[in-house]
This record gives structure tokens, sequence and C-alpha cells, in this order.
């Protein structure tokens, strides 16, 4: 049953900022942040909630690393806990957890938004302590989960093109990154998932955030050669090169590439 101050929540939802929102639900869920993103195209996501701090951080890890809890929650349409980071080793996912370690995030908690067997967005929630949920707090995030579905799909009071655009610039950065896809998708011609992996993979090498590598593709002040090192453009005929290694040519900042 789900606990007396989640229902105050979820009867306010429709009509609370996102980052009430967010600082509500992790003070009943007893975490240290939440985050709610919603499925847009091909698995990929749009950040529409989020607490600061260690749960955006881990937004942005996993957006940019395109593995972790989220997106298996999404694809295997169910929760996906992980109430120890240090006891995985990466196991799971080998790239994710070594970084969460550095970013003082010891348990993650997934729940899939779920219409029918599919899923159109995923709540997240992180603790920087390690430890389960107790039995009252998941029957509060699966509650949770049910309202932001009904809340996503249009609610009554406030429907989801009013609701979600509440918090805007966290969804222009990820159409960002949409954006540079496409440009990497013509440029190295490649179809759009390959062009991310690239992306994603100059993102994690240069250390950066997907999105901050993205403007820079859009914006030109970074070019990815057509014919990078380790990677055969499809036109050549030739190769079964990887995308991974991208080569890069940074562009003139007053005067473009």
């Amino acid at each position: 049953m789900i606990s007396r101050r989640m229902v105050e929540i979820l009867r306010r939802l429709p009509g609370m900022t996102h980052g009430h929102l967010t600082s509500a639900c992790a003070t009943v869920l007893n975490v240290h942040g939440v985050a709610v993103s919603l499925v847009i195209d091909g698995g990929a996501t749009a950040l529409v909630a989020c607490s600061p701090g260690a749960a955006r951080r881990f937004e942005e890890l996993e957006f940019t690393l395109g593995e972790g809890p989220g997106p298996d929650a999404i694809r295997l349409g169910r929760p996906v806990f992980l109430p120890d980071l240090t006891q995985d080793q990466g196991a799971l996912w080998p790239t994710l957890v070594p970084e969460c370690m550095g970013l003082d995030i010891q348990a993650v908690f997934c729940f899939p938004l779920c219409v029918g067997t599919t899923a159109i967005g995923v709540l997240t929630a992180v603790r920087t302590s390690p430890g389960p949920m107790t039995d009252q707090e998941n029957e509060d995030a699966l509650g949770l989960a049910a309202a932001l579905t009904l809340q996503l799909l249009g609610g009554e009071r406030h429907p989801y093109p009013t609701w979600i655009s509440l918090n805007v610039p966290a969804v222009q950065h990820r159409e960002i990154v949409h954006q540079a896809t496409g440009i990497l998708s013509v440029q190295l011609m490649l179809p759009p998932d390959e062009a991310l992996i690239v992306l994603r993979a100059f993102a994690y090498a240069s250390e950066r955030t997907l999105w901050e590598v993205a403007r820079d593709v859009v914006s030109r002040r970074v070019r990815l050669a057509e014919e990078a090192p380790g990677h055969t453009s499809r036109s050549s005929g030739t190769g079964q090169g990887s995308p991974c290694s991208p080569e890069v040519s940074p562009c003139d900042h007053r005067g473009g590439c």
C-alpha cells in the first residue's frame, strides 16, 4: 500500500513544479535524488525532471555511455535495482560502475514507466550510500511510476506538452544530441544508431558530457573526419572499421570549420 506521504504527492502531481516534485519524492523514497526520463527515439531518452547533484550527474553519465540500469529497465520493461554498486564490480555495466564510484553514487533503483509491456520512460532513484529500498519505499516508487506514466500520457489539469515544458533546458540538451547524431550520420554515412556510438565514444574519451560534445558538433566547433582512423566510410565499400575511434578536426571559433 502506498504511504500517506506519497498519496499526497500524487494528489498534487499535475500542478507541481519539477523541482518540488523531485525534492518531495526523494524525501519520501529516502534517496539522494530522483530523475524522470521519457523515451523519445529508438530507446534514446529525454530528461523531463531531475534532482540536482548526484542524480543529474548519474543521468548524464548513463546517457553519455548508453548503458546502465535505466536503459535496461526500459528494454526489459521491469524494475532494475543495484543496491550496492561496490559489490557489482562492473559485471553488468563495466564502464558505468567504475565511473559511479567517482560520483559517490553507491545505489541505483530504476522503475520503467510502462503502458502494457512497452516502457515510455523510466524513474531513477540514486543514493550516495549502499542498501536496498524497504518494502514501503518500493511500493511508493511503483505508485509514483504509475502516476508519472499517466501524467506523461496527458494529465487533465496539465497535459503532457505543458507539464514537460516546465523543464525545457534539460529537454533541449537531449535535442542537441539528436541534432548532432543526425549531422554525424550524414558526415560519416552511418545509420543514426551507429553515429550515436561515435558521439558517445568521443564524449567518453574526452571526459565530457554527451550534450557538450553534441553542442560543439552542431555549432561546427568540432568535426569528426569522414575517414577517421579505424573507420571506413560506407561510400568506400571496403573494410569493417569501427566507428568508435573518431578523428576530430577543431574548428576556428571565429570563422567556423
